[in-house]
């Protein structure tokens, strides 16, 4: 692969002709020039095409499907066509920061174990509010099974991971179809190493069009039927509810009654001693993000009254924890 870039960047577009501008100013501003830029326009009905081609820089390779095919297959053709030692993600409708390709070539370079780094993101427009992540593999697949450990449009892959062990989306995963692969990767691909900068990276625009907004209630489905799926690994058989208790678990819920938020800390703690069996998460860093949430759910639940700092208490490590 050394006749090829650095660096490929997958840059997913549809139907983005107010933001695509910004999004293409932003990665040809980078610091680091040694990059192709692969378009890939998901067959866009308005100008997003024309404003893509319309730039005269060799870099930009302009890739338009034949016909709409969602996110996840896009991204698969990118990961096709790409030439690149590492692979970049990238929205239309983001924006990055200038020096993103340099810091995150520069910690792969130095950290070969690293396969897919990614790094804290800024969300503006509609709402406005920082998103950060854990740094280390640990935590972050500690947390999996609740959370994605990435913002996707500011990962980067590691390319010969990427071919080796032919990573793909799953179009049956579709707007759940990034944490799905974090979560295939994290269990079923040895020698996968995730990481985060602990800085900015990029921009995450909130507008109308956000799957997180027009396709809340599937995406949340599907990515709570994805994480199930490694869940049940871990629990085994012989907790009926658990099913159940891991879906409210997955969002911002509430308990409806104290025997509820029982039945959580029991399902939690039934996390826990299966992990000591098995090993799958490091316990210290699992057992963190298990106490959070519970902690979380209690919170949540104060409507019940007083006896919620009495059920938080029962938790292992809770009993000097104030709500």
């Amino acid at each position: 692969m050394s006749s090829g870039p650095a660096i490929s960047v997958l840059f997913s577009a549809y139907n983005d002709e107010k933001f695509i501008h910004e999004g293409l100013e932003a990665i040809l501003a980078q610091t680091f020039g040694d990059f192709e830029l692969l378009v890939l326009d998901d067959c866009s009905t308005d100008r997003t095409g024309e404003i893509a081609q319309s730039y005269a820089d060799p870099r930009i390779v302009y890739v338009r499907h034949e016909k709409n095919m969602g996110l996840p297959l896009s991204l698969n053709r990118g990961f096709q066509l790409a030439r690149g030692q590492y692979f970049a993600r990238m929205d239309a409708d983001d924006i990055c920061v200038p020096d993103r390709f340099a810091r995150q070539y520069a910690l792969m370079e130095e950290n070969r174990e690293i396969t897919v780094c990614g790094g804290w993101m800024d969300l503006f427009g509609a709402s406005d509010r920082r998103v950060e992540y854990p740094a280390d593999h640990a935590r972050l697949k500690s947390r999996i099974l609740f959370t994605t450990p990435f913002s996707h449009p500011f990962v980067m892959f590691r390319g010969a991971f990427v071919r080796d062990n032919g990573v793909r989306y799953s179009s049956r995963m579709r707007y759940a179809e990034d944490y799905e692969l974090w979560l295939r990767l994290a269990h079923d691909a040895p020698g996968c190493c995730f990481a985060n900068i602990q800085d900015v990276l990029g921009f995450y625009r909130i507008h109308g069009k956000n799957i997180s907004l027009t396709h809340a209630e599937w995406q949340r489905s599907v990515a709570v039927a994805a994480s199930w799926t490694y869940t049940k690994r871990l629990a085994g058989e012989g907790f009926a509810d658990g099913e159940r208790l891991h879906a409210k678990l997955c969002g911002e819920s509430k308990a409806e009654s104290l025997e509820e938020l029982a039945r959580n800390r029991a399902w939690l703690l039934h996390l826990k001693a299966r992990n000591e069996e098995k090993g799958i998460y490091d316990p210290e860093s699992f057992d963190q993000v298990l106490g959070g949430k519970y902690l979380d759910l209690c919170k949540n639940s104060l409507h019940l009254g007083g006896g919620v700092l009495d059920e938080l208490r029962k938790y292992p490590g809770m009993e000097r924890n104030a709500l």
